[in-house]
């Protein structure tokens, strides 16, 4: 009988630091930057935001996840705040130019133009063009920014657009 109590009470004492770890959340920055998108998914973007901070400061810049968190966090920063979005991103793209392709210049600008923030994606899909001019899609998807500056009516976007050669 004493035998099993012990039995019990050791087994208890070794799940306990199981439970609190299970609660805490996890600590792998895979695990937080999947946590991330799936709150991106559902337009929590605080949530996201958190879960992409904390798979950062298990990240260095070197590290194979990196970029894929640093993309989430600057789509969950979009609606925060669109101008930190557009500097954290062209930041990413100046420091890691063989992972930043013209695919996330049209993927950033495109989760811009949906948050109704023309100015920042003009900037950064003409970063893009300049920086991928052989791609077409970024071309394309410029002229998608222009037809959603327009329709929206925003004059300060397309006096943009022509000053730098678009309209």
């Amino acid at each position: 009988m004493l035998r099993s109590l012990l039995s019990l009470l050791l087994l208890a004492l070794l799940l306990v630091p199981l439970g609190l770890a299970a609660c805490s959340g996890s600590s792998d920055p895979t695990e937080l930057t999947d946590q991330g998108y799936a709150a991106l998914g559902k337009g929590d973007y605080p949530a996201a935001m958190e879960a992409f901070k904390d798979a950062l400061a298990k990240l260095q810049p070197s590290d194979p996840g990196f970029v894929r968190a640093k993309m989430g966090e600057i789509e969950a920063w979009i609606r925060a705040d669109a101008n930190k979005a557009h500097d954290e991103f062209l930041e990413l793209a100046r420091s890691h130019p063989e992972e930043v392709g013209s695919r996330e210049y049209g993927t950033v600008a495109n989760k811009m133009v949906a948050a109704q923030q023309f100015m920042t994606a003009i900037d950064v899909l003409d970063a893009g063009i300049k920086a991928h001019a052989e791609d077409p899609k970024l071309k394309a998807t410029m002229d998608e920014v222009k037809a959603a500056a327009q329709k929206a009516g925003d004059p300060e976007a397309i006096k943009k657009l022509q000053s730098l050669g678009y309209l």
